[in-house]
């Protein structure tokens, strides 16, 4: 059977509320120390990972690094490896240089004729010189020099036909 509490015991609603009062203030004081115990433990936690970490990482850089290290105490054998290509012994200077395993560089071939599209596909109001010429293929050295005539600006696509054109010529 349950107590009932009546207006009329005025004593019991204020023992009541005390022990209300106390046990909201442990509480409060354990939650407190439960979330700075976990504060503490996760701060210890990543150092101690970071410090674990950090002393792998050490091990493992002296388990490659010592060898080596006693091997070539003045450097020689070092520098050495340092700059071989796939078994071939070299020297700073000609580390760049092709090795016979390469691939053989290709030369580039001629990428054909430009295409210049006419008045349908200009940026800018037409001229004369825009009608003089027909839409179709032309040599990059005949587009550069089509383009050099319109009104706008081409200088971009100028210089690169040019440097197509010169190219192309080298390679013929």
């Amino acid at each position: 059977m349950t107590a009932v509490l009546t207006a009329a015991d005025p004593a019991a609603v204020a023992q009541l509320l005390g022990a209300i009062d106390e046990r909201d203030y442990w509480l409060r004081r354990l939650l407190s120390a439960e979330r700075r115990a976990y504060e503490l433990g996760h701060q210890a936690g990543y150092r101690e990972g970071r410090r674990d970490e950090g002393d792998d990482r050490d091990a493992q850089w002296h388990s490659l690094a010592d060898p080596l290290a006693r091997r070539a105490a003045d450097g020689v054998d070092l520098t050495r490896r340092r700059w071989r290509v796939r078994g071939e012994e070299r020297e700073r200077e000609d580390f760049g240089r092709p090795h016979p395993g390469d691939r053989p560089v290709r030369t580039p071939r001629p990428s054909g004729p430009v295409w210049l599209g006419g008045p349908p596909v200009h940026y800018h109001g037409c001229s004369a010189a825009c009608y003089a010429f027909r839409p179709g293929p032309y040599s990059p050295a005949e587009a550069a020099a089509i383009l050099a005539t319109l009104p706008g600006h081409y200088a971009e696509e100028i210089a690169s036909l040019r440097a197509r054109a010169s190219r192309e010529r080298a390679v013929s």
